[in-house]
């Protein structure tokens, strides 16, 4: 296994941790730390200060061949040379095995903010410097990466008692910008300067959005899919769920709430293809976005429909079985295939059930096997392919009479029974 990081870091800065398998896969319980060896080494646990980065109880899943983590080193880790970072993980046969990076070293500044900060985000400003000894009234201000002075942060009237603080980025500022560069300064206010100005990092502004998107690989068309996402920074309480293909975006959910998960219904008109997205807004204005690896959306499924006999009969009636998801209802009718119309309509906007079926009387083309066939289609699509029994109808079959008496000396006042036979055929009267 190989754990590998920079060799050099500062604090408050997002640090790339990536680990890889060199033959031997990782297994079990694992575990990534940061080790402050106090210049004795990884061994001596008596004077290391670990802090654990991240952990899981599956490696072969959480981390497969390879992983890659992020880390923000902390605003008040302490500049020096003697940081690994160091993975344990169960071998399999109960025992651990222990991966180390290299040595690497955390720089400092006198003032630690977030390498990375988000427009309307509010953020630590670390004091790693000691200004016990400080005196006078001072100001901490912003500048810009070329020294232009964009504005005032705080004040006060006693510089020793400078202490963390935190400051809220304005969204709308015209100095204040996406993308741009800037420091922290503490400097003396007094006429005569008290002491010299010290500063912070640099740091750039980065407009609050939604990342990691994740959506189904494969959707169904007026199915519903769980769609998850993160945030950084202020994104606002509500999301909105759009359907992207190519430049076109179609909203299809608004204003949920921004929990980072939601139950979304995928229209049921999508049209099917593979080359989607599923983009995640937030509500604030100016606000970013992130979209989801490709999505495939698939014709409507998940409705079947059923009929005790595909042999029927004029006038008669019968019981149709309609199975759907119930979130999408369907219409159920006969249907003359030869001109595509309904001649008897049997459900509409249906979930799952039976539902009858009175075959009509007139106009009715008979023995035509193939003609007819009972349909099921989502109601709201009903330009799709319909799922369909055929049937066959046929004339109400022959009944048969037969009497107790030869009919010819039938006399009055004479009881005479008389036998009907009919087919199995339903109600027919």
């Amino acid at each position: 296994m190989t754990v590998d990081v920079a060799s050099s870091v500062a604090a408050g800065e997002v640090v790339e941790i990536t680990l890889a398998d060199d033959g031997a896969a990782f297994t079990g319980a694992w575990e990534v730390k940061l080790v402050d060896g106090a210049g004795d080494g990884i061994g001596a646990t008596n004077t290391d200060v670990e802090t654990v980065i991240a952990s899981g109880d599956a490696a072969d899943t959480d981390l497969g061949a390879s992983a890659t983590l992020e880390y923000l080193v902390p605003l008040d880790a302490a500049a020096g040379t003697d940081y690994w970072v160091v993975l344990s993980y169960d071998t399999g046969n109960t025992a651990v095995d222990v991966e180390t990076s290299a040595a690497f070293e955390i720089t400092s500044s006198d003032i630690v903010v977030e390498g990375t900060q988000q427009l309307g985000d509010t953020e630590t400003v670390h004091f790693e410097k000691d200004v016990s000894g400080l005196t006078g009234a001072y100001a901490i201000k912003v500048f810009s990466s070329d020294d232009t002075e964009i504005g005032t942060l705080a004040t006060g009237a006693d510089a020793s008692a400078i202490a963390d603080t935190a400051w809220t980025i304005p969204v709308k500022s015209k100095t204040l910008v996406a993308d741009g560069t800037y420091y922290l300064s503490v400097v003396s206010t007094e006429t005569t300067e008290a002491f010299t100005a010290f500063n912070s990092n640099e740091f750039t502004l980065a407009v609050p959005t939604t990342t990691h998107v994740m959506a189904p690989d494969t959707w169904g068309a007026g199915a519903t899919e769980t769609v998850t996402w993160s945030n950084i920074g202020p994104n606002g309480s509500r999301v909105d769920i759009l359907l992207v293909q190519g430049t076109k975006a179609k909203k299809i959910a608004k204003g949920l709430p921004n929990t980072g998960s939601a139950e979304v219904e995928m229209p049921i008109k999508a049209a099917a293809g593979v080359d989607y997205a599923i983009r995640v807004v937030g509500s604030t204005k100016g606000t970013g976005y992130a979209d989801s690896a490709a999505v495939e959306i698939t014709e409507p499924s998940g409705f079947s429909v059923s009929v005790d006999d595909d042999t029927l009969y004029r006038g008669q009636t019968t019981i149709v079985s309609v199975e759907t998801d119930d979130t999408m209802p369907v219409d159920v009718n006969l249907v003359d295939t030869s001109t595509g119309k309904a001649v008897a309509k049997i459900a509409k906007k249906a979930t799952t059930g039976d539902y009858e079926l009175t075959v009509p009387v007139k106009k009715i083309e008979l023995d035509a096997a193939g003609r007819y066939e009972i349909q099921v289609v989502p109601s709201k699509m009903k330009k799709m392919d319909a799922v369909a029994v055929p049937v066959t109808i046929e004339a109400v079959p022959t009944f048969t009479v037969s009497a107790d008496s030869d009919g010819a000396n039938v006399e009055q006042g004479q009881t005479v029974r008389f036998d009907i036979s009919e087919p199995a055929m339903g109600t027919t009267p």
